[in-house]
């Protein structure tokens, strides 16, 4: 029971920190689409930006987290502290060394890579991308070094302040936008320059932030290469499939940007802003959640206790349908009206609009199997399996190209975000079918009871949600951003209101833990 409450508290606190997080993004956003709009000038922004996102990735927050912290936590468990902290000094050290190499080698080939990815540009666009990707590259250093040290906090249980590190880089992003426009009429180009410099300026005050907490756990700041620890090679053996696995699926982001570049002009951009909407719920929820379990579950293989894994996978499934399936329908209804109040302002229009609501529509569907994807995914790994998750994304990528290639003649930029959320599905049905070959069946018998129960009740609130928002019960639509914000808060609060008594009713454990961790926080809210 104390593990599980555990877990909630740990999900809990990560996903306060990531909701805070994304409502600085949502500000950064705001900026962005302002000065920005669903330009080509937004369209280089966003193809330059998701570069070095791509290859963190793979070297950060990815491939090499998910086969450090394992070793990491058995190195703490069955050797000492001090054993495991000279083992992270070494893995950081190895790290920083590559990961300069690497933003040479891209700063050196910017121009070739953005052929590769985006030959659907203008040429001023292709220009423009080439310029920012030099600019943005850097920025793979600090969030390369930054995610790995998030990852070794978590296992010393330090959750909350790691979590607001997206929170540092929103308002470093921000502030230098903000303060240029008020003595400056500036072009769209220009702006652009400045969105770059702000990324660089946020990724320094995310690593000197967590480098901070790391120095308080115990880490001295020394440069320090072992390459024969014994340790080292099974993270290399570990990690060079999980490399191939991401890898795999950063392909899937290089199709939809080739994709999108073919086009109308702003899908690029469209796509992007549908998606970060989208990434509201699911690193709140989602990604949170599989940052919490995977030292959990690390913790439950190098135990060996396998029943307690299986507990634990199947309180993480529960919790997601629980968080994400009101979600999915809340954001069929009503968002366009989130759009409206977030992003409907200067350089972006109602053409903008349509085209970003119909992305962020078809991207929610696969809230549930992202979720699911991160949380079974990290089950391997932390039963030191990271062949099998590259296998399946291998066929997830494939699943997205296909439905893409298919879908996108029909649908245009909607066939492209279906497609990722019917690869996702796909992605998230393999795993879990892999994974109880591996460690017996979870508890599918309760998964699907709360599947009906919790489904329910979402298909009723998102009923409610769409009858109030038709009816103008709460003021007329097409009113002022603030009518608008009340009208969206009332319908929250009473479908909010309706689906926790419901599941109340219902008896979904789940909800329970909720409560109690919120019952914490009021009676005790400096937990």
């Amino acid at each position: 029971m104390e593990r599980k409450h555990n877990l909630s508290k740990n999900i809990g606190k990560v996903s306060t920190g990531t909701f805070l997080s994304k409502i600085t993004g949502l500000v950064r956003d705001i900026f962005l689409t302002h000065f920005l709009g669903a330009t080509w000038v937004a369209d280089s922004f966003g193809i330059a930006f998701v570069i070095p996102n791509m290859l963190r990735g793979l070297f950060g927050e990815g491939a090499l987290a998910a086969a450090f912290i394992p070793s990491y936590t058995e190195i703490s468990q069955n050797q000492s502290k001090h054993d495991a902290i000279k083992f992270g000094i070494n893995i950081l050290t190895i790290l920083l060394v590559v990961l300069v190499l690497l933003v040479i080698i891209g700063i050196l080939l910017a121009p070739l890579i953005i052929s590769i990815i985006a030959p659907g540009l203008s040429a001023k666009a292709t220009i423009l991308a080439e310029k920012l990707t030099q600019i943005l590259f850097p920025y793979l250093f600090l969030i390369g070094l930054t995610s790995i040290i998030i990852s070794i906090l978590n296992v010393h249980t330090i959750f909350f302040l790691p979590s607001l590190s997206p929170t540092m880089m929103n308002l470093g992003i921000i502030a230098p936008v903000f303060l240029y426009s008020l003595f400056s009429d500036s072009t769209l180009i220009q702006k652009s320059y400045f969105f770059a410099g702000g990324v660089l300026f946020g990724g320094v005050l995310q690593l000197i932030a967590n480098s901070y907490l790391l120095g308080k756990v115990g880490f001295k700041f020394k440069l320090h290469i072992n390459l024969k620890h014994p340790e080292l090679r099974s993270v290399w053996k570990r990690m060079i499939p999980g490399i191939i696995g991401l890898g795999i699926r950063e392909v899937n982001v290089v199709v939809d940007t080739l994709l999108a570049s073919l086009l109308a002009a702003g899908t690029i951009a469209a796509l992007q802003y549908g998606n970060r909407l989208m990434q509201l719920p699911l690193g709140v929820f989602g990604i949170a959640m599989g940052i919490a379990v995977l030292p959990l579950f690390s913790m439950h293989t190098a135990n060996d206790d396998i029943k307690a894994l299986k507990t634990s996978l199947t309180d993480s499934v529960n919790m997601i349908l629980l968080l994400m399936l009101p979600i999915i329908g809340l954001t069929l209804v009503l968002g366009k009206e989130i759009i409206t109040l977030i992003y409907l302002h200067g350089a972006f229009d109602e053409k903008a609009l349509q085209m970003t609501y119909n992305a962020l529509a078809f991207y929610s569907l696969g809230l549930v199997s992202h979720s699911c994807v991160k949380i079974f995914a990290n089950a391997f790994f932390a039963l030191k399996n990271t062949k099998k998750p590259m296998l399946i994304s291998g066929v997830a990528v494939i699943s997205n190209i296909v439905f893409n290639l298919i879908l996108m003649h029909y649908l245009g930029l909607r066939g492209l975000a279906l497609a990722s959320s019917l690869a996702a599905t796909i992605q998230a049905c393999l795993l879990l079918i892999f994974l109880t070959k591996k460690i017996g069946k979870i508890n599918f018998k309760l998964i699907l009871t709360n599947f009906f129960k919790i489904g329910t009740m979402a298909i009723l609130v998102t009923l409610v949600s769409r009858i109030i928002l038709k009816s103008n019960l709460f003021f007329p639509a097409n009113g002022s951003w603030l009518l608008i914000l009340i009208r969206l808060s009332a319908i929250f609060l009473i479908a909010l209101s309706i689906y926790f008594v419901g599941i109340k009713l219902f008896k979904v454990k789940e909800a329970d833990k909720i409560y109690k961790i919120l019952k914490q926080k009021i009676s005790q809210p400096n937990l």
